[in-house]
């Protein structure tokens, strides 16, 4: 007869209380379990309320007995059907990542680079929700809401767009120099995350197609400051799709990716052209399409909330550090003096406002001091 104590130790697998039984019967018929019940008894027979004689005990006595229940076990075919489906798993991604689907190394990746890199991309993905801040805080108080809404869900719809034919739009085999072909890469096809590409041969193919991925989805919502308040969520989500397929990818490619303006020599370190650029001559355009307001009065201010925008501005001034020295797509000297010049054209843009405000309007604003600093950012 087993004691509780003893059933605790031992780990005996759900212990019922009873009334007398039979040990040799309950021995005789015990179910298969991992160890042995006799020998436990046998060692701890001096020290424990255990009977191993098969004595019955007297059935008056009111001491209760315990016994232990048959343990349940996973059926053999659930096993084996999830060790079929980790194995069928592991060689799809064996498989995926062979040489023969992935472009050979264009050099050995290094892991300095890597993390660095990693560090930049997580920067540049902040600017958004920074931007979202910055341009909320600016607009009258109803629409905050919508342009935080905009900016968010620019950020996913963009990504996917980016992964499913952006990058093998940019950055495949040039055809003619305009574009290459959307099935190279279509769903990043071949590019590793072992192996590196040979625009940045010292990190991941996957860690460049991200950090390309983030200046993809922020560029169109450069644009929305353009728009503001005056645009449906509907048209907002088509002008961010049709403009990244038609202008954003394009002037990509032709810069970054090989095509007709790097043929003829034009660079472009961290996007003065690719992304600055064309989102200004897509903000006056779209600006001067929509026409002036009608319902506000010349030269009102708005309300705002500076703080946010304040907020807003700080997340952008820390992310443009990952999006000017990422650029580099190395960690050394050359990240090191880009974040250093860009830091110092931000300030500079800043006192230069703050004077200029001071000297026309009599005192410095906040606005002024943000816009300024935003304005060294992107000249830099």
């Amino acid at each position: 007869n087993f004691s509780l104590p003893v059933v605790e130790a031992f780990g005996i697998p759900k212990p019922i209380l009873q009334p007398s039984i039979n040990v040799r019967k309950l021995l005789t018929n015990r179910p298969k379990i991992s160890f042995t019940p006799p020998a436990i008894l046998k060692s701890f027979q001096k020290e424990t309320s255990v009977s191993v004689s098969g004595e019955t005990p007297n059935e008056s006595s009111d001491k209760p007995r315990v016994y232990w229940e048959k343990p349940t076990r996973p059926k053999l075919k659930t096993t084996l059907l999830i060790l079929a489906a980790v194995l069928g798993i592991t060689k799809t991604l064996a498989i995926s990542t062979s040489p023969s689907s992935i472009p050979l190394s264009a050099g050995i990746i290094n892991s300095g680079d890597t993390a660095w890199m990693l560090v930049a991309t997580s920067f540049v993905l902040a600017m958004t929700p920074g931007l979202a801040l910055f341009e909320a805080g600016l607009l009258r108080s109803k629409n905050t809401v919508s342009i935080i809404t905009q900016c968010l869900s620019g950020l996913s719809v963009l990504s996917l767009l980016w992964f499913t034919v952006g990058f093998s739009l940019c950055f495949g085999p040039t055809d003619l120099g305009l574009l290459s072909s959307p099935l190279d890469h279509l769903f990043l096809k071949g590019v590793g995350w072992s192996t590196s590409l040979p625009l940045a041969p010292t990190i991941p193919g996957v860690l460049f197609a991200s950090f390309q991925c983030m200046f993809a989805a922020i560029t169109p919502l450069l644009v929305t400051g353009s728009f503001a308040e005056r645009f449906k969520f509907k048209g907002f989500l088509s002008f961010a799709v049709l403009w990244s397929l038609i202008c954003y990818y394009p002037m990509c490619h032709a810069v970054w990716g090989g095509g007709w303006l790097a043929q003829r020599g034009v660079l472009d370190f961290a996007g003065g052209i690719v992304i600055h650029a064309i989102a200004g001559v897509a903000s006056i355009v779209t600006a001067k399409m929509l026409g002036s307001r009608k319902t506000e009065s010349p030269g009102k201010q708005s309300e705002s909330n500076y703080p946010i925008a304040a907020a807003g501005a700080g997340l952008l001034w820390m992310g443009w550090f990952g999006f000017n020295a990422g650029s580099s797509l190395i960690a050394g000297g050359l990240a090191a003096n880009t974040l250093l010049v860009s830091h110092l054209a931000a300030a500079a843009g800043s006192v230069v406002w703050m004077a200029l405000d001071w000297t026309t309007g009599g005192k410095p604003t906040l606005l002024g001091i943000l816009n300024g600093a935003l304005s060294g950012l992107a000249g830099v």
